[in-house]
């Protein structure tokens, strides 16, 4: 029995510790747009001043970098109800592109760099340009909590049998 309560412990305090390491989420990545077309994105602060009292008081935006021409962009976000953010983004053309939110207590928190692809013609869609979620929270760390447990757990049963 204790051993479960040490393995359930080190859960609880892993996962808020994976939550404070990232500071945002975004309800969606810019993958797999082209440019011109919108991205319309949701911000979540994960940790910090309650979401009410933070949507008043700071100015969210996300700020777009074009990597070859040094190009930057800086989109403000609207507040919503709920505390989050929404943005409306649009990359004025293709290329590798940096973004990040600024306006958190995560200020500067980045992502993996994106490919915009070139404008779309006319008649010819994507239809199979999928995105997937690209949250902040940091499930990385909650797996090492976890595997960390599983390891602590089967010492302390190895440890008590033989005692």
């Amino acid at each position: 029995m204790r051993t479960f309560v040490v393995a359930v412990a080190l859960v609880l305090v892993t996962a808020p510790a994976a939550a404070a390491k990232s500071g945002s989420e975004l309800s969606t990545p810019p993958d797999g747009l082209h440019a011109g077309q919108p991205w319309d994105v949701d911000i979540a602060p994960i940790r910090g001043d309650r979401p009410a009292r933070l949507a008043r008081n700071v100015h969210v935006a996300i700020e777009i970098e074009k990597l070859d021409t040094g190009e930057t962009h800086v989109v403000r976000a609207r507040p919503l109800r709920n505390g989050a953010f929404r943005a409306h983004v649009v990359f004025a053309s293709r290329g590798q592109w940096r973004y990040r939110v600024t306006g958190l207590r995560s200020d500067g928190q980045e992502w993996p760099t994106v490919s915009i692809l070139p404008a779309e013609s006319a008649g010819a869609r994507d239809s199979d340009a999928t995105q997937e979620s690209a949250s902040g929270f940091a499930f990385g760390w909650v797996a090492a909590g976890l595997a960390l447990a599983a390891v602590v757990s089967g010492m302390l049963y190895v440890r008590r049998r033989h005692s």
